[in-house]
């Protein structure tokens, strides 16, 4: 295991990406959305990602140098071709978007095509909410993570047709801290999968299924035709199928357009972003002050055997940001060798640019 500081990550990133043909602006930004990930807890979808994304650029499915653009905009809805770009880049420029509009309409809606990998769907949440708005971020259509057969099965069903489906929603709060829930739809993120493979460990039970249809706990039974179950069972699965229609129907991503290699797995996912003023149906300051009453009576719940606190949903995040900002990042072995190797192609010298 490899321990690194955020900066030391961020000179590796940017030296990488840059290497393989990104501009200095996209690299610097999906650099620093794979290393905030990594600060938060979010390690399958932190720097782990360095390996996977210039690997999609040499296989033609990234463009590193695109430049996102709006094609269709109202005072409240815009839509934004991500140009096969790092998704981050996309994604940013469609939240803030929605920011925008929804301080002058009250609400503002945001849809994304032809991104590859957005990341962490909380940072966009985490955008909002840090500038007072509340922020939804869905994201759907995207069903051959780590494998062209693999995905989630609908309930009651033996194949897999959707994908993981992640949401994420921020909300403001004043005197105390933000809400941000940020999870998966299945019962475990593709990302999650690939970070227990890199290091070797079991995946809980009840996550995935065999290509046979049998449960299992091996991570590389998911990559060899596996399957991932809903979580909740019914009820992950309704909220998996109601995000597919908010997302790739709703934006039109399932008519990705250009090269058949662009996107590769994620060419026809697409993401939705809503961002709502909290002032839309009361005044601001009451809506913040009845958000402080409600944590607070949350917060005061004593907690259960085996828990210390009760915790608000984005709490553990914004601790684990704060601990590994001093002691720093780690990534499994079996990655770093991986990465060592890609800089060593790019003639990047690792010890140099961490030193």
């Amino acid at each position: 295991m490899i321990v690194l500081q955020a900066e030391q990550w961020s000179r590796i990133g940017g030296a990488l990406f840059l290497a393989a043909g990104a501009s200095e602006s996209n690299a610097a930004r999906v650099t620093k959305a794979l290393i905030d990930s990594s600060l938060t807890g979010h390690d399958s979808h932190g720097v782990i990602r360095f390996v996977q994304y210039t690997r999609a650029i040499e296989a033609g499915q990234l463009d590193p140098s695109a430049q996102p653009e709006v094609i269709k905009e109202t005072t409240c809805t815009s839509l934004v071709d991500c140009k096969w770009t790092f998704g981050q880049v996309g994604a940013e420029i469609c939240i803030k978007k929605a920011m925008s509009q929804a301080k002058e309409t009250g609400i503002a809606i945001s849809g994304l095509i032809h991104a590859h990998h957005i990341g962490r769907v909380g940072e966009y949440t985490e955008m909002a909410h840090e500038a007072g708005l509340i922020g939804i971020v869905l994201v759907g259509g995207f069903r051959s993570a780590g494998g062209a057969n693999s995905g989630v099965a609908p309930f009651g069903g033996t194949r897999p047709v959707i994908g993981t489906n992640p949401i994420s929603i921020g909300l403001p709060a004043n005197a105390l801290p933000p809400v941000m829930m940020d999870f998966a739809t299945s019962a475990v993120a593709g990302g999650k999968i690939s970070l227990c493979r890199a290091n070797g460990a079991p995946l809980p039970e009840g996550c995935i299924l065999d290509k046979d249809g049998k449960p299992t706990t091996n991570a590389e039974d998911f990559y060899n035709g596996g399957i991932l179950l809903p979580v909740g069972g019914h009820k992950g699965y309704g909220l998996a199928v109601a995000i597919e229609l908010l997302t790739q129907a709703l934006t039109g991503s399932d008519q990705a357009t250009g090269n058949e290699a662009l996107g590769g797995s994620y060419r026809r996912t697409g993401s939705t972003y809503i961002a709502i003023d909290p002032g839309v149906f009361r005044p601001a300051a009451d809506y913040a002050s009845a958000a402080d009453a409600t944590l607070r009576r949350i917060k005061d719940v004593p907690p259960a055997i085996g828990f210390e606190e009760v915790l608000i949903p984005g709490e553990p995040e914004r601790r684990c940001r704060a601990r590994r900002s001093v002691e720093g990042i780690s990534l499994p072995d079996s990655s770093w060798e991986s990465l060592q190797a890609l800089a060593t192609k790019y003639l990047i010298d690792i010890a140099s640019v961490v030193a």
